[in-house]
């Protein structure tokens, strides 16, 4: 299933009283951070499940399938671009790591105990939350944060180095400067950041009547974050 289709289906059946099982790929951490705040929307606990499978091993089982497995070619291709879940994460913790080669039955109790963890479900910050918004208002908000961002991160490029964490106006997540930062790159996150914020305010406006602006900048930065690393 295409990542689209996926995250689609995951903000339609996503709710506080059923367990969803996404059981995919899932080898892009930028992917992994976007399934994570469609859970953080509706406010419903979550974890990671990693088999860690040496790739010689995952190859033998993958070219032993009868059906639907890729080519030598294709596997290796995906072997160079999946960025391994890392438990300091938050999008991906908690991390519940299974060893391929461990034939023992999956860690069902702790798995369920993490997700009847209601201790984790996220609060709202009231301190720092703003009021709720209508939707046109919260559309115009979301364009108008997120290229100010752009914007800033734009005109000050030049002076940037790689690894540097950057103060964002009006963001109290710092942008750590990837290895290249280009306009294009940048648009094409805005787009990714704004179709998911949207999604998040149509789940949102759905349980409570109203949509939020809270931290735009913030989310907007953080998002930029974990897709450009």
């Amino acid at each position: 299933m295409a990542r689209g289709a996926l995250k689609a289906a995951l903000e339609r059946l996503c709710s506080r009283e059923d367990v969803v099982i996404v059981d995919s790929l899932n080898y892009i951490k930028g992917f992994r951070y976007e399934l994570f705040c469609i859970s953080r929307a509706m406010r419903t606990p979550q974890c990671t499940i990693y088999c860690a499978a040496p790739a010689a091993e995952a190859l033998a089982a993958n070219m032993a399938r009868s059906d639907d497995h890729v080519t030598e070619s294709q596997f290796h291709e995906l072997v160079q671009r999946f960025e391994t879940p890392e438990e300091r994460n938050r999008w991906e913790s908690p991390l519940v790591t299974v060893q391929f080669t461990d034939r023992s039955e999956l860690p069902f109790e702790h798995i369920v105990q993490i997700l009847d963890d209601v201790a984790r479900l996220p609060l709202p910050n009231l301190g720092t939350s703003n009021p709720p918004v209508a939707p046109a208002d919260f559309l115009h908000e979301l364009d108008t944060k997120t290229q100010e961002v752009v914007t800033f991160l734009l005109g000050n490029a030049a002076s940037f180095v790689p690894g540097d964490s950057v103060a964002v106006p009006n963001s109290s997540e710092r942008f750590i400067v990837p290895a290249t930062l280009t306009q294009a790159a940048l648009r094409k996150h805005k787009r990714q950041f704004v179709t998911l914020a949207q999604a998040h305010a149509q789940v949102h406006s759905r349980t409570t009547g109203v949509q939020s602006v809270d931290s735009l900048s913030s989310q907007f930065v953080r998002h930029l974050n974990a897709s450009m690393r």
